[in-house]
């Protein structure tokens, strides 16, 4: 049996903390490799935020998920119990960085979310690819089980305890009551799509694009890297992204280019409603079938679009400006930001 070396770790989104009873990778009948405790988990989604050295250094891929897990805003266990696509995972822990020969993988990254959403990302630093999704169900945990050293406190305190101690996701359930049902569901469903850049002139007085002449410098494309709501990444800029590809909506996305000696970068944050929109109304209840994610760009202008398109769509749709946030470098000095920006400094280092 073939065996790989990685890590595992658990995490759970920041507004929406869990606390772990127990975790276990099953590897062999009677081999298991467990989650690492955090208190509570809570972290950006989708990345390693409990890890401890294992004391061995190579496992098989695993082949069942069994985990037993409190959500304290919603004051409910879960259970999980799920055979694993070993084939798939053996896959992810195989594959290499084609510069420097190492994994791409390092870490088996199972993710606790609101109304009993678990995922499972292969991750590494350049790439993290979601391997599979499910929903728990909800299941009765005895207090003295749970918290043998305190097994007289009840469920709701210890939840309150929690809240307490976090004030920012306090301040969220407050304002904000009890997350939607299927918010991490649709975080977490899965498109068919490819990235389009396209380099054009954007006519102001007649709304429309037109193309380059044959004299004209034409840009052209050095790098394309997201992050996705999914909680996936892709920075290896290997021309996958550029191909139709299983993957969740864009969060992030970032694109360098060049004309001449003219270096540009632009970053886009698009926000949950606004992308949410565009696919609901591109994709429907066809997630299956191919579609554009269209960037088109005159860097003369600063001026950008963005629309989805697929076969049978008498125009593409154009996702409004205030879909996502957007700012632009050239030659690493801001030339153009969105009216809507509001991130931080540095928020396009990642």
């Amino acid at each position: 049996m073939k065996e790989f070396n990685y890590l595992v770790s658990g995490t759970a989104p920041e507004l929406y903390p869990a606390h772990l009873f127990f975790g276990l990778l099953w590897v062999g009948e009677d081999d298991s490799v467990e989650i690492p405790m955090r208190y509570p988990f809570q972290g950006p989604w989708g990345e390693p935020i409990s890890n401890r050295l294992m004391e061995r250094e190579q496992f098989p891929a695993p082949f069942l998920l069994d985990m037993v897990w409190l959500s304290p805003v919603e004051q409910v266990f879960y259970s999980l119990y799920e055979r694993l696509p070993v084939e798939i995972l053996e896959d992810l822990l195989s594959e290499t960085d084609e510069k420097t020969g190492q994994p791409i993988c390092s870490h088996l990254v199972v993710g606790m979310a609101p109304s009993g959403i678990v995922a499972l990302w292969a991750y590494g630093l350049k790439k993290s690819t979601l391997v599979r999704c499910w929903r728990g169900e909800p299941v009765h945990v005895e207090m003295s089980d749970f918290l043998p050293m305190n097994p007289d406190m009840p469920l709701e305190e210890f939840c309150s305890d929690t809240l307490r101690n976090l004030p920012e996701v306090q301040e969220n359930q407050e304002q904000n009551g009890f997350p939607p049902v299927d918010l991490y569901e649709n975080y977490m469903r899965q498109y068919r799509y490819r990235y389009q850049v396209l380099f054009g002139k954007w006519d102001e007085e007649e709304e429309t694009w037109t193309e380059y002449g044959e004299e004209e410098a034409v840009p052209e494309l050095d790098s394309l890297k997201e992050a996705l709501f999914d909680g996936s990444f892709d920075k290896t800029n290997d021309g996958r992204l550029m191909a139709y590809h299983e993957a969740g909506k864009p969060q992030k996305l970032a694109l360098e280019w060049h004309v001449r000696k003219w270096v540009y970068e632009a970053y886009f944050w698009f926000l949950d409603e606004g992308i949410r929109a565009g696919f609901d109304s591109v994709c429907g209840e066809e997630p299956d079938q191919e579609t554009d994610l269209i960037v088109r760009i005159d860097p003369s202008q600063d001026k950008v679009e963005v629309s989805l398109n697929r076969e049978g769509m008498e125009e593409p749709y154009v996702l409004p400006e205030e879909a996502y946030e957007l700012i632009i470098f050239r030659n690493r000095l801001e030339s153009f930001r969105s009216e809507n920006y509001g991130q931080g400094t540095g928020a396009w280092i990642w």
